[in-house]
C-alpha cells in the first residue's frame, strides 16, 4: 500500500516519463520521413537488397498452389502447417535465386532452349525429374510418357487462358532455375579437391 501511495503522490512523474517515452517514438519516426532516413518497406534483405513483398507473395501463392494440387493428387488434406512449409520453400527459393543469380552471372552461366529440353523430357543424358515422371504416366504401362508431357506442355504454351500461360512460363522458369543451380554445384564439387 505505501507503494502504490508513493506513486499517486508523484503521478505527475510517470505521466511526464510516459509522454516522452511518446514524444521520442514519434520524432524517429518523423525523422525518418523529414530528413531522408532510409525506411526499407519489405520482408527482409539479401545481401543488401530489399525482398519485395509482392515478388514473396507471388511465389507463395505458387507454391501453395502447387502443394495443394500435388496433396489433391495423393489423396491427402492440406493443411495450415502445410501451407506453413509451402511459405518457407518460397521463402528459400527467393533466397537461394537472389544470391546465387549474381553468381551464375558472374560465371557465365546459363541453359540453352535446347538444354532446357533435354532437362525437361530426359534426353541427352538427363534422368526424368521424379516430380514430372509421376505426374505423367501413362494409364495403359503405368510407366513415363514424353507424349503426355509433350501433349501438356503444348497445351500450356498455345492456351488462349492466360493464367495457364503464366503457369507454364513460371514453370519454365523454376525448371531453368533448377538446372541453373544443379550445374553450379556441379562446377563447385569438380573444383573442390582433397586428396587422402
Amino acid at each position: 500500500m505505501a507503494i502504490i501511495g508513493k506513486i499517486r503522490e508523484k503521478s505527475w512523474l510517470l505521466v511526464g516519463l510516459v509522454g516522452l517515452a511518446m514524444f521520442a517514438f514519434i520524432l524517429t519516426d518523423y525523422n525518418k520521413g523529414m530528413f531522408g532516413g532510409k525506411e526499407q518497406i519489405g520482408y527482409g534483405t539479401i545481401d543488401g537488397e530489399v525482398i519485395d513483398p509482392k515478388l514473396y507473395e507471388e511465389a507463395s501463392k505458387n507454391y501453395q498452389q502447387a502443394d495443394q494440387q500435388e496433396f489433391s493428387q495423393q489423396g491427402k488434406e492440406y493443411t495450415v502447417r502445410d501451407q506453413a512449409q509451402s511459405d518457407n520453400k518460397a521463402w528459400n527459393a527467393i533466397v537461394d535465386s537472389m544470391i546465387l543469380q549474381k553468381e551464375f552471372n558472374a560465371l557465365g552461366l546459363s541453359v540453352s532452349e535446347r538444354e532446357f529440353d533435354a532437362f525437361l523430357y530426359g534426353h541427352d543424358g538427363f534422368t526424368v525429374l521424379a516430380s514430372i515422371a509421376e505426374s505423367f504416366k501413362d494409364p495403359a504401362t503405368g510407366l513415363y510418357s514424353e507424349k503426355l508431357l509433350r501433349k501438356r506442355v503444348d497445351e500450356l504454351k498455345n492456351s488462349s487462358k492466360a493464367e495457364e500461360q503464366q503457369a507454364w512460363n513460371q514453370t519454365k522458369v523454376s525448371l531453368t532455375l533448377q538446372r541453373l543451380q544443379g550445374k553450379y554445384f556441379q562446377l563447385l564439387s569438380q573444383g573442390a579437391y582433397a586428396t587422402n
